[in-house]
């Protein structure tokens, strides 16, 4: 059950219980008073009748309303113990979201330098084979579709801290469901970045990666090749 919804329910025993009081306030009865009923048509019976009664309708009238204020008074404690726990909550909230910020932003650029530096290192290799002669042209192709995913990497994280960073625009505890809700689509940004993450990791290791062994295996066997052709004859003609 939510604080709101514990507010509300504490409201509506607080106000049963206003009502239970102001009821019982003007329904006592003239038994209750302790009062001794005129026996006979006595004009001094009836006046000191009257003016007990009057005296213990002003003492019930007086401990009524000291119930009505004590009553008052626990629930604007009540009000201002939620208002509090809000506030201490929302305030909690804030700071986990700015300490989140900092370090998704410290783990990204960890990440994007990490990969940076991997497409220099698969620029530099392709460049250092084109040099030499060999065929680099699958390993261009999958230097741009890395750099593509990178890219839509990259994007996805700056949506993702803006759509985090937005919450704040929202008052929590007082913004209408608008907290919860930015807090949501800045979860399903968060998921698009992992997904990014995840793409860039195994287009790496299931095409790059792979590329780079068979050309690798390809220079092998052209260098054993041309030690075969540089080895001397034994033969004597």
């Amino acid at each position: 059950m939510t604080k709101k919804s514990t507010f509300i329910i504490a409201s509506l025993f607080s106000l049963i219980g206003f009502l239970a009081l102001t009821s019982t306030a003007s329904a006592f009865s003239a038994e209750e008073s302790g009062c001794t009923r005129p026996t006979e048509k006595n004009s001094e019976q009836i006046e000191n009748y009257k003016d007990c009664i009057r005296e213990y309708k002003e003492k019930y009238r007086e401990e009524h309303e000291e119930k009505v204020r004590e009553l008052k008074r626990e629930r604007e404690e009540k009000k201002l113990e939620l208002k509090e726990n809000i506030a201490e909550r929302c305030n909690l909230t804030e700071e986990k979201v700015d300490e989140k910020i900092e370090q998704f932003r410290e783990s990204q650029a960890k990440h994007l330098e990490r990969y940076e530096a991997l497409k220099e290192k698969l620029a530099n290799l392709i460049a250092r084979l084109e040099e030499n002669g060999y065929d680099v042209t699958e390993l261009q192709n999958d230097l741009i579709v890395l750099e593509e995913k990178i890219a839509v990497l990259s994007e996805k994280f700056e949506a993702f801290v803006v759509q985090l960073e937005e919450t704040a625009d929202y008052e929590c505890g007082n913004s209408d469901g608008n907290f919860v809700a930015a807090m949501k689509e800045a979860k399903d940004a968060l998921a698009e970045v992992r997904t990014a993450t995840l793409d860039v990791k195994t287009y790496y290791v299931e095409t790059v990666k792979p590329d780079i062994v068979a050309l690798r295996d390809q220079i092998r066997e052209t260098s054993k090749e041309d030690s075969r052709m540089l080895k001397p004859s034994n033969s004597i003609n």
